[in-house]
């Protein structure tokens, strides 16, 4: 807060004065004034003699026969931020100004002002300061004042609107609020030209968005008035902004009125992100226990999903996405957890465009699994799993294209006609990602009903018999690996669930030969030819029991 060199020219002894140089720095800030008679080599540290934003005061009596060294405290105030130098007792002390001393003046944008020898110091001190003074306590009553009505109106617990339009009654011009996901949360006009402007703006799609999503600062010419693009922040947390549609830059106070207006709206903003984040904790926590199962009362169930604003379909589904690094990738190079997880917005973003106005669905996360309860579209239930699986394998191929490197696993549950049944849709998911990671190598979209017999396997695992019948069953290629330091119980695992020796032999990254040299060493150690029935079955299920129990297990 204070005044410019051009308004302190218009003041006390400044009056009679005249600029002789550095006219480009006219409008610098002038908030003190000091008076410097002792060069800067005369004491250790001479910035600390400055404050920036002071008019400084001299007769330059010590450097009055050293233009060099007038040049160069000239240098020093500029450097300092220092609003402009006056010079005094012209003709006294220094008897003349040197073109060397103008220059550096017009170069440096420091304004060079001469006052008549009769002026006094105290003939500039006084003026300037009574009225920064002024002006200071001016502007101070002004943002308490306007600070007051918008603190009033948050105590009263008043909505954006309101605020609104009391904000437009103080700044007297068109203006949007947009939250930090750069939607207009609501907007303010003093009249009808302002409300068309508005409209104008957010008709033309292209410009508005624009104007919202742009962090730009400075000013955006449109039509006849300029757009100023205020940032609502605390620190370095944003948390929106205020656009303000304006024919002419923003005079002091009405700045003073902005800071104290983009506070009170940081404030409501806050408010707003603080309720939503509750609601959407206490949203999380009633699905929580809607997929553990811990939710029996169905009208409760729908009562709560109606206070949560969930669209709850008349019949509803479970559909798992997980997401996993490639297997065959270097485990050094392996990324963390919380990477995957960040990517879970993106995977939100891909599920929202896809099925956005074409079906019901709601999206949340556990972990590396994003779960999407979603409506049974069709009348029957085989269009409505040929539909679900549509959607999962369309999701699974945008996924996969946006997010590189990384392996999708989409499952599906039976739909249910009940909310209070959909954990069992979900179990079912559940389920098939892990049965399914193991019988389907190139599928990346199951339903449950895909898995057939094989659903029933895990039930085996309670069979207090089945472990050591799978320990004994694969012992001795765990053994041979790990003596000769070889991979033929993965070599194994694949040619028992891919029939093409050719893939297989890719995805190992070794040769046919090479493969097919494993595989008859792998008969000589079984004592057996596993890959053709009914021996082929018979390890097939052991090895799929054997990975079922390594998850079980941990």
């Amino acid at each position: 807060m204070g005044i410019t060199v051009r308004d302190a020219l218009k003041l006390g002894g400044l009056k009679k004065g005249r600029v002789i140089g550095g006219f480009e720095g006219l409008d610098n800030t002038v908030r003190y004034v000091s008076v410097l008679e002792i060069t800067d080599d005369q004491v250790a540290d001479p910035a600390l003699w400055y404050r920036g934003d002071e008019l400084m005061i001299s007769a330059l009596y010590s450097v009055r026969d050293d233009v060099s060294a007038q040049v160069k405290q000239l240098e020093r105030i500029a450097a300092c931020g220092c609003a402009g130098l006056v010079l005094c007792h012209e003709g006294i002390y220094l008897k003349e100004i040197s073109p060397e001393l103008i220059n550096a003046a017009d170069r440096l944008k420091i304004p060079l002002i001469v006052v008549p020898k009769e002026i006094g110091y105290i003939d500039i001190i006084n003026p300037v300061l009574e009225e920064v003074i002024s002006i200071q306590k001016e502007e101070l009553e002004y943002a308490l004042n306007v600070q007051n009505k918008m603190t009033d109106l948050i105590l009263e617990g008043t909505g954006l609107k309101k605020v609104a339009s009391e904000i437009s009654k103080i700044l007297q011009c068109p203006f949007l609020i947009v939250d930090s996901e750069h939607r207009i949360l609501t907007k303010g006009y003093h009249n009808q030209k302002g409300s068309s402007l508005l409209n104008e703006v957010i008709n033309n799609k292209q410009l508005c968005e624009e104007l919202l999503e742009s962090d730009k600062e400075n000013p955006v010419q449109i039509n006849n008035c300029q757009c100023f693009n205020i940032p609502v922040r605390s620190g370095k947390n944003v948390f929106g902004k205020l656009l303000l549609f304006r024919g002419r830059p923003f005079e002091k106070l009405e700045l003073v009125a902005i800071d104290e207006i983009s506070k009170a709206v940081m404030l409501i903003l806050t408010q707003k992100i603080a309720k939503k984040e509750e609601m959407l904790r206490a949203q999380r926590e009633f699905l929580d226990e809607l997929l553990s199962g811990s939710i029996q009362d169905e009208e409760m169930a729908l009562s709560r999903a109606e206070y949560f604003k969930i669209k709850v379909p008349h019949k509803i589904m479970a559909m798992v996405i997980e997401t996993t690094e490639p297997h065959q990738q270097n485990t050094k190079s392996k990324r963390s957890e919380g990477y995957l997880k960040s990517k879970q917005n993106e995977i939100i973003k891909t599920i929202d465009s896809i099925m956005k106005y074409k079906i019901n669905y709601l999206a949340t996360t556990r972990g590396n699994l994003v779960i999407v309860l979603m409506e049974a579209g069709e009348d029957t239930e085989a269009l409505a799993v040929h539909q679900a699986k549509e959607i999962g394998e369309k999701l699974a191929k945008e996924i996969t294209a946006k997010i590189d490197n990384l392996d999708v696993f989409i499952a599906i549950g039976e739909q249910y006609d009940k909310l209070t049944k959909i954990h069992k849709s979900l179990g079912e998911a559940l389920k098939t990602i892990q049965l399914g990671k193991i019988l389907f190598n190139s599928v990346k979209c199951v339903h449950v009903t895909d898995l057939g017999v094989y659903y029933y396997l895990p039930e085996l695992l309670s069979n207090e018999n089945i472990s050591g019948y799978i320990t004994s069953t694969t012992s001795a290629l765990k053994e041979y690996d790990a003596v000769k330091n070889m991979n033929l119980m993965d070599t194994f695992k694949l040619l028992l669930f891919e029939e093409d020796v050719g893939k297989v032999a890719d995805s190992l990254f070794i040769h046919r030969n090479t493969l097919l040299y494993r595989k008859e060493k792998i008969k000589k150690i079984l004592g057996v030819d596993p890959f053709i029935q009914p021996n082929k079955l018979n390890y097939q299920l052991t090895i799929i029991l054997a990975q079922l129990k390594e998850a079980k297990d941990g």
